[in-house]
């Protein structure tokens, strides 16, 4: 095999216009709390006037309540990251498209589980979402093998996700978690290897790429912990390279004896700031939800940062596609929260503001 043909960015002022256009309609972040107040019907109201208008109205005709608002943001959501492929040129349409293929990895993980823990299709539907390629008639398909094994060969041979035939030695060997950790590394060793190609602006890529990796490896070094793993299965399931933890830190993190000694190693690394008043909470409340949302906060920063910065770089849309992420994100929680009548703290806990 020869070697990789580098993939050239140079400036794309166009694209980066009608991005700036698009974040001018993402939700003001000093809304939120005022849509926390509100009622079903007033929520989506309040994302009609806004630029969920053509899907709220669409919608409207069949569903209300909760049923309405989930369909309009999910279907809002892919129609936006359609549009940044359409209108981007095909180095740039190319990277959004591998970025996105988080979406197919995470319904392709909903799939198995739900396969293997003999979950129906009609109760698994709610939990996917209509991004990527992974939708449609293709879920009715997939789920109609009969084995975990097999749904993975379809969606190997769809070329839909990396890693198919790996995942499934896994599963055949390990279970479940190890087959997802696969399909996880897969998704991220195919990201990076996009941004080694990409002469000048791989390097702010791949930091971006790299934070993301932190952040995921420290949310599954606590819900493992929590459960009682050790330190050799841990590190089976920790990605590299990320950001700022690196092997040692992360072994050293992996070592830990407990939830509450990770806290503590936690502090004399880069996050140990980032995370210190979550944790006064976790150890308030012996909940997650607090350090949990404290990253994902984090991580939206870290996409505030990369809108502004080097307007003519590729910052802007990737920081793009992580806000209106979190905004559907936010708006569900919202509505869910309305929906089943739950605690107020529920939304100060997990908005990601």
């Amino acid at each position: 095999m020869g070697e990789k043909k580098k993939i050239g960015f140079g400036r794309y002022p166009y694209i980066n216009t009608r991005v700036r256009t698009m974040k001018a309609g993402l939700i003001p972040k000093s809304d939120y709390m005022k849509l926390s107040k509100m009622s079903l019907p007033n929520i989506a109201r309040y994302l009609q006037e806004g630029c969920y208008k053509k899907e709220i109205n669409e919608f409207a005709q069949k569903y209300d309540g909760l049923d309405l608002i989930e369909n309009a943001i999910e279907a809002n959501l892919a129609a936006t990251f359609s549009k940044l492929i359409r209108i981007s040129s095909n180095d740039v349409s190319m990277l959004i498209e591998t970025y996105l293929g988080r979406w197919d990895l995470r319904n392709i993980k909903a799939l198995i589980r739900a396969k293997h823990s003999k979950i129906p299709l009609e109760d698994v539907k709610r939990a996917l979402i209509p991004c990527g390629n992974i939708t449609g008639p293709l879920v009715e398909e997939l789920f109609k093998k009969n084995t975990v094994e097999d749904l993975l060969e379809l969606a190997k041979k769809k070329k839909y996700i990396l890693g198919a035939e790996e995942a499934i030695k896994a599963y055949n060997a390990k279970g479940l978690c190890d087959a997802e950790n696969v399909l996880d590394k897969a998704y991220y060793s195919d990201l990076l290897s996009h941004a080694e190609n990409m002469p000048k602006q791989g390097k702010i890529i791949r930091a971006f790429i790299e934070t993301e990796i932190d952040i995921r490896n420290l949310k599954l070094l606590f819900r493992l912990k929590r459960e009682g793993f050790k330190k050799e299965d841990i590190l089976k399931h920790i990605l590299y390279p990320g950001a700022r933890l690196g092997k040692t830190e992360l072994s050293i993190l992996a070592a830990t004896s407990s939830v509450d000694e990770l806290c503590i190693a936690i502090k004399k690394t880069h996050y140990g700031r980032i995370l210190e008043e979550s944790i006064k909470k976790y150890r308030e409340s012996d909940s997650m939800s607090p350090i949990q949302t404290a990253l994902d906060k984090c991580w939206l920063a870290k996409a505030d940062r990369m809108l502004h910065q080097h307007p003519l770089s590729i910052n802007p849309i990737l920081g793009f596609m992580l806000s209106k992420e979190i905004e559907y994100k936010n708006i569900r929680l919202i509505a869910h929260v309305r929906a089943f009548n739950l605690p107020e703290s529920v939304i100060t806990e997990n908005l990601i503001v």
